[in-house]
């Protein structure tokens, strides 16, 4: 690889690091960006990191967007990848009064993005809200799928922070939980 270390998120940015995606062809590329927002798709607010995402996206099969629901509706000076090149958002699920964030769900699964929404929502209650964007026209039945390792604000004991296969299936209270919203 090549390209210049970017200190404040240890990302290889640059031409090195572009000339290194050419020619590259990868099935999914997972990005992240400052902001994302329906109308321009995600974006970020250095230029280089902009760059070197546009190099990967023209090598990606699948674009992922992976964006906390702080970054929905948010956009900054860069553009790294339109809204049509988004195949999936991975996102968590915004607090009931986010309106702005809700809002932005739906327009980005009016267009057509796959929504999957990790929470911890279990039971009743998160069942019913978890990834709920309006209605429930074109998708799928959601499908809870455990994520490994310790949930964020969870305390760590020490130790590696993956746990073992066995320690997974400790319950829905102990793993985190993925609502797939797949448009059909």
């Amino acid at each position: 690889t090549g390209g210049t270390l970017r200190g404040s998120n240890y990302a290889l940015v640059g031409s090195g690091a572009e000339q290194s995606l050419q020619g590259l062809r990868v099935s999914r590329a997972f990005l992240s960006g400052s902001g994302l927002t329906a109308e321009r798709g995600l974006s970020t607010s250095n230029m280089l990191s902009a760059s070197v995402d546009r190099a990967l996206v023209q090598a990606a099969a699948e674009v992922v967007v992976l964006a906390d629901h702080s970054k929905l509706g948010t956009d900054t000076m860069f553009q790294t990848v339109p809204t049509d090149v988004i195949t999936r958002l991975v996102t968590d699920e915004p607090p009931a009064h986010d309106e702005r964030a809700a809002t932005e769900l739906q327009a980005l699964a009016d267009q057509g993005v796959q929504i999957a929404v990790a929470g911890e929502g279990s039971g009743a209650a998160g069942a019913a809200g978890a990834g709920d964007t309006g209605s429930g026209a074109g998708r799928g039945p959601r499908r809870d799928v455990p994520l490994p390792g310790p949930r964020r604000g969870a305390p760590h004991h020490g130790g590696h922070p993956l746990r073992s296969a066995a320690a997974l299936d400790a319950g829905p209270e102990r793993a985190a939980r993925v609502a797939d919203l797949r448009r059909r």
